[in-house]
């Protein structure tokens, strides 16, 4: 079972505890960078990120809420013109059993695995078409240069024939003309 904790905050959900996750860097950063301990310099943090609506977690919230009563505690002056905590969007905040955070989490890959497999039966199928087109193709055109009359293969055998018929007219021309010739000189053939 995953646990997605921030400062003792339990979020449902892998999106919910990222985005806390990066308002809490947000803030560490900011007070790594700030001195948070003058009140003016707080008061100008608080303004611009209520200005900014820059918080959107109970992280953030609760960093702002924390600000604001130290500002008011160390410099009371301020409390006429310091906006309350304004909560704009406020993501889940849930703090579970073991057994409902393991179903949590269990719905949470059922639906990612859901999704793939709809994904990939798609895919399939589209392959399966392409296969079957391309299959279908090349099976038609092996036919019809088989089957086909003036095809390579009978242009080649046709060729061939007519060579030979060619070369069989020459040798009996040339036959003729030398029984002749020997008719003529009166040679006589021993066949």
């Amino acid at each position: 079972m995953i646990k997605y904790t921030i400062n003792h905050f339990e979020f449902a959900s892998k999106e919910d505890f990222e985005k806390a996750r990066k308002e809490a860097d947000a803030i560490e950063y900011m007070k790594s960078k700030t001195d948070l301990t003058k009140p003016e310099v707080a008061y100008k943090v608080y303004m611009n990120i209520v200005d900014k609506r820059s918080f959107r977690t109970i992280v953030g919230y609760h960093f702002l809420q924390q600000l604001r009563d130290w500002i008011l505690e160390n410099n009371p002056e301020y409390k006429p013109e310091l906006p309350d905590v304004p909560v704009w969007r406020l993501e889940q905040v849930v703090q579970k059993t073991p057994e409902t955070a393991e179903q949590i989490h269990t719905e949470n890959a059922l639906a990612y695995y859901k999704e793939k497999y709809h994904s990939l039966k798609s895919t399939r199928t589209i392959l399966i078409i392409i296969v079957c087109f391309l299959t279908v193709t090349v099976a038609s055109m092996m036919a019809i240069t088989y089957f086909t009359p003036n095809s390579i293969f009978t242009n080649y055998r046709e060729k061939i024939e007519n060579e030979y018929e060619g070369w069989s007219e020459e040798l009996e021309q040339r036959e003729s003309a030398i029984e002749e010739k020997e008719a003529e000189l009166g040679i006589e053939n021993d066949d």
